[in-house]
């Protein structure tokens, strides 16, 4: 097995060999029960399409996009549970009974690696790190592990943390209840749950349109629904009545009309 060593430091995470940056044996349309990479490592395809390695809580359906499932792992007004020093690399938090992805105190170890943390107070710059790794935790104190030197002095009880895991760690497809943001498109449909696959990210694509998507002129742009479908966005409804923006589509039919669509997906193209 390859090691990655350059990012994570001490902090090993064994991954499968690759080919020119893409999985082997055409292993982007596959999905499989054991990890082969990171979650939300990035891979680009020969023509350009951007795909990023996840986690399927849930069934996946290839023609619906897939959204990330859990809301922040780390939650607002967590206490930084000891006092460190500016240019450690490694902070503790104390994790209550209602984080984590089940809202019951407990992350796995490694579970946040890739995801995103932020330190502030009142009294220091709000810091910003990407996490390279966690200790395990049943509620209580949990070590943070960081991707650069923290910049300022943290005081227990009295620095605050939030954090939320890889975007793509866990997914879904399925009826999101509109406070889910959308990550990807499957590249398989499974029959089973706890699957790592593929999602496409960015580059043309096809997902199931409602009647409205791309269906006249000047009407391009593509935004999610609820439940993993795509609809245009009407220059004159408001923003706050439909969901984000994804894409846009690449052309309509002979006759000005829908189409397929296909269309250019535009999630994340890093």
């Amino acid at each position: 097995m390859a090691t990655e060593n350059n990012y994570f430091g001490t902090r090993n995470v064994n991954v499968s060999p690759e080919v020119d940056g893409r999985p082997m044996d055409n292993g982007l349309y596959v999905a499989t029960a054991d990890q082969l990479f990171h979650a939300g490592k990035r891979c680009i395809s020969w023509d350009g399409c951007v795909y990023k390695y996840s986690y399927g809580v849930t069934t996946m359906i290839e023609d619906r996009l897939a959204w990330q499932s859990y809301s922040q792992h780390i939650d607002y007004g967590a206490n930084v549970a000891a006092t460190t020093v500016a240019g450690a690399t490694s902070f503790r938090v104390d994790i209550s009974a209602t984080m984590g992805k089940a809202d019951d105190g407990v992350i796995a170890k490694d579970e946040l690696l890739g995801g995103r943390v932020i330190v502030y107070s009142d009294t220091v710059a709000t810091i910003q790190r990407g996490i390279v790794g966690n200790d395990a935790v049943a509620t209580g104190e949990m070590t943070v592990y960081v991707d650069a030197p923290i910049t300022s002095i943290l005081t227990v009880d009295a620095s605050f943390v939030e954090g939320i895991c890889n975007p793509w760690r866990f997914v879904s497809t399925g009826e999101s209840g509109g406070s889910r943001s959308m990550v990807g498109l499957p590249n398989v449909v499974t029959a089973a749950t706890a699957k790592w696959l593929w999602l496409q990210t960015w580059g043309p694509c096809w997902v199931a349109p409602q009647a409205d998507t791309a269906n006249a002129a000047h009407n391009l742009e593509i935004v999610a629904r609820s439940d993993g479908s795509v609809q245009s966005h009407a220059y004159a409804t408001a923003m706050a009545t439909l969901q984000q923006h994804v894409g846009f589509a690449i052309s309509h039919a002979a006759d000005g009309t829908q189409g397929a669509p296909f269309w250019m997906m535009q999630i994340s193209p890093v």
